[in-house]
């Protein structure tokens, strides 16, 4: 009977992190609207928080970011940031029963943090400069005979991640919680036969494994030069050749390369 339980336990959690990472996934590969397509993966991680902790639902939202970045890479990994970081904590917000406008504001703080941070990193690493960033919009401003400062650039674009901030939040908010609101009791299922969980086969502890990946990640962000690609490189090769690596993305990695 307990390993009948432990089994459903586990799949309460894995089911919804493979989900997460599938709409991830899609959400950083589609051209456009890869905040809707994440709505899913992000439901999908509040449920497990709503249902198993907030433990388990932050373990699952770093398990499927980190496959999403095993898969295709770096690119667009902020599309679904904010809903892998705000999802479980609006499951366990639920599951204490708060209020929509106390998930409102949790979830819009969180959104406006992260955006935030996407922008002083578009403006200063990939734009090269304040400068630079507020040339652009002020050649776009002087086409309808405008003129926007630096300070008028800032502005504008504070507004729009404020407006796209609530907007997004109180999507984001309304979808979780209808979501979870009727979703489906696990409970009809307990007179299944369950299969036994089955016990971790790598070689190495997945925490260590999850800490690696962070800092290489962390690594190849901070620079591009030759000795730093190589070094990562020629890591993620031994740790390649060390472990027992699943080679069942292989071929999708393959695809989105």
């Amino acid at each position: 009977m307990d390993t009948r339980a432990s089994a459903g336990a586990a799949e309460e959690t894995a089911g919804p992190a493979h989900v997460a990472t599938v709409s991830f996934l899609a959400s950083r590969a589609v051209p456009s609207g890869g905040f809707w397509v994440a709505l899913a993966g992000g439901a999908a991680l509040a449920r497990v928080a709503q249902r198993r902790g907030a433990r388990e639902g932050y373990g699952a939202s770093v398990a499927a970011m980190l496959e999403t970045v095993a898969i295709m890479g770096p690119a667009r990994f902020g599309v679904p940031l904010t809903q892998a970081l705000s999802a479980p904590l609006l499951g366990r917000m639920r599951a204490r029963g708060s209020s929509f406008l106390a998930e409102l504001l949790a979830c819009g703080a969180i959104r406006m943090l992260t955006n935030a941070a996407g922008l002083a990193f578009f403006v200063f690493v990939i734009a090269g400069g304040l400068d630079a960033y507020a040339g652009t919009y002020d050649a776009l401003a002087e086409r309808v005979g405008l003129s926007l400062s630096e300070e008028g650039t800032l502005i504008f674009s504070a507004a729009g991640l404020l407006v796209w901030g609530a907007f997004a939040s109180w999507v984001q908010v309304g979808f979780y919680r209808r979501g979870l609101s009727t979703w489906p009791d696990s409970g009809h299922c307990a007179d299944l036969p369950g299969a036994p969980p089955q016990p971790h086969r790598g070689r190495f502890d997945p925490r260590a494994v999850a800490a690696a990946a962070g800092i290489s990640f962390g690594l190849l962000l901070s620079g591009t030069s030759w000795p730093l690609l190589g070094a990562v490189a020629a890591f993620l090769a031994l740790a390649w050749a060390v472990s027992r690596a699943d080679r069942g993305g292989l071929a999708t990695g393959a695809a989105l390369a």
